[in-house]
């Protein structure tokens, strides 16, 4: 019996800027990460809350910038084989074991699932990402288990 992760992640907010341009990694809200994880590989939702810093949110109000609203970034997957020919590897993967992890994703597509997501909640995000993990990897069974970590 294989067993399925659901895991969220959350990144907190961030400002890293630098006057030395190798150092500036600028200024980040905080993000979520939904991610499915079965034998095969493991599907992804990744998404911008559009919440800074209360000195960047200041910072970014004053100039009418657009971040401050959520922000679809992801939907895609991480396999442990290559989906198409000549697809290359990422390097180790935190969501594979730290095997090789061949990835690849759409964010016009997140921007869809995002808009879904706020109308039906979490559940059905885990549904489409269930769906996906399916159409990508094949059909999982209903003995399969799931557990939450997070």
């Amino acid at each position: 019996m294989s067993k399925f992760k659901r895991i969220t992640q959350w990144r907190p907010a961030f400002d890293k800027r630098h006057t030395d341009p190798k150092q500036n990694y600028g200024i980040g809200a905080v993000t979520v990460r939904f991610v499915l994880v079965g034998e095969k590989g493991a599907t992804q939702f990744v998404m911008s809350t559009g919440w800074y810093l209360k000195h960047n949110h200041d910072e970014l109000a004053k100039k009418a910038h657009s971040g401050l609203a959520p922000m679809a970034y992801d939907w895609g997957y991480h396999a442990r084989e290559p989906q198409y020919e000549g697809q290359s590897p990422m390097g180790a993967c935190e969501y594979l074991d730290g095997a090789n992890c061949y990835y690849g994703g759409s964010s016009l597509y997140a921007d869809k699932i995002m808009e879904q997501f706020f109308a039906n909640g979490e559940e059905w995000l885990w549904d489409e990402l269930h769906k996906e993990y399916n159409e990508r990897f094949g059909e999982m069974t209903a003995e399969q288990i799931l557990e939450r970590e997070g």
